[in-house]
Parts: structure tokens; sequence; C-alpha cells
């Protein structure tokens, strides 16, 4: 299950316009997950992802997208998925 899930943010007013005196902004973030050898399963990156998932849900973090790299090693930075997140942080909304 090679899956991205995508949320948006609720809103993106600036800070002077009329709906921030009535909304208040979330905070948002990513989830990167990642496993790197043949012990560990994709059960690690789905206990990876549900303690990111309630960790954000309980602190009213709004996940905006889920990167995961399935084996592969954390001694670069040559993964896939790293790689996308860090492209997609560099995007302007």
């Amino acid at each position: 299950m090679n899956e991205t899930y995508k949320h948006h943010s609720l809103t993106n007013s600036p800070a002077s316009s009329p709906a921030c005196s009535t909304h208040s902004f979330m905070k948002t973030a990513v989830i990167y997950a990642r496993y790197s050898s043949d012990n560990q399963t994709e059960q690690s990156i789905e206990g990876q992802l549900r303690v990111c998932e309630e960790y954000a849900q309980k602190n009213n973090i709004l996940i905006l997208d889920t990167y995961i790299d399935r084996a592969m090693t954390g001694t670069n930075d040559l993964r896939p998925d790293f790689q996308r997140m860090i492209k997609d942080s560099s995007k302007k909304e």
C-alpha cells in the first residue's frame, strides 16, 4: 500500500483578513515514515502512522500529506518519498 493521503488546510486567509477574527488557524504538518530492514514490516509503518496521527489529533494539527519509504536505509537521503517531501516543502501555494 504505497498510497499518499492528501488533505488541504481549512483556510489560507492572511492575518489582516476578516476571516482571521472568526476562525482559529490550525497547525499543519506532514508525516514521514520509514523502515530500513527485512526485520521490520508494513506493521512498523502502520504503527508510526498511528502514533503520528494520534499526536496530531490530540494537538489540533492538520496532516497535509504522508510520505513513506519502505526498506530504505536512513544512512543517506536518497529515498524517493523523502526527496518528494523535500521537493513538496519548497512549493508555494
